[in-house]
């Protein structure tokens, strides 16, 4: 009786053993397709000079400063509150109607997720990303629409002063630094960043 107890429990544990197994496979392939759609690149709907939603604007701004350059710069409040000080809406759309630039809005689902701001002569002025939108192409879309733009105007190269935070982003899309960071600081803050550009 005890052995025939003993198989058939050694029979259950088989058998769980096996429903386990195709459990997990089927829960591992299920987080496999997870992490393909978070890291999958996105689409944005780009527009040109709009003064839609600069209060939307303002916020990502702020929260793309705080949230995602927070952390390279200690979280200074001193050095983030200098910062964000002139992301105003007054100022934005100043910037945004200036015929001395070119600015960019990122949007995915009618949800703005970046937003880029060169002058016509090539330098970027801003370029921030939602920080639950980043690593998903937005900002290279609109870094490489301004720098479709700036070739329309003949201009050859591009500038940035890059912060710690998007100098990895930078190098990336092809800049190279020409100079000594510009402390903000105790930190390294601007990073002098330069790109030839050809049609």
């Amino acid at each position: 009786m005890a052995t025939i107890q003993y198989l058939l429990l050694e029979t259950l544990v088989i058998i769980l053993t096996n429903h386990m197994k195709i459990y997990l496979k089927q829960l591992l392939d299920y987080l496999k397709v997870l992490l393909k759609i978070n890291n999958k690149k996105m689409n944005p709907i780009l527009k040109l000079n709009t003064i839609e939603n600069t209060n939307e604007i303002v916020r990502l701004l702020k929260k793309s400063i705080i949230e995602l350059c927070g952390p390279d710069y200690g979280n200074d409040s001193t050095i983030l509150n200098a910062w964000i000080e002139n992301k105003t809406e007054e100022n934005l759309i100043k910037w945004i109607e200036s015929k001395e630039t070119y600015s960019i809005t990122a949007l995915v689902e009618n949800t703005i997720v970046g937003f880029g701001l060169s002058n016509i002569t090539g330098e970027i002025l801003l370029l921030y990303i939602l920080p639950e939108y980043k690593r998903k192409g937005i900002g290279e879309s609109i870094y490489l629409y301004i720098e479709e733009l700036l070739l329309k105007n003949n201009v050859t190269k591009v500038i940035a002063y890059s912060t710690i935070t998007a100098k990895p982003f930078y190098l990336k899309m092809g800049f190279s630094q020409f100079g000594s960071p510009i402390k903000v600081g105790k930190f390294d803050g601007e990073y002098p960043l330069e790109k030839s550009i050809v049609i």
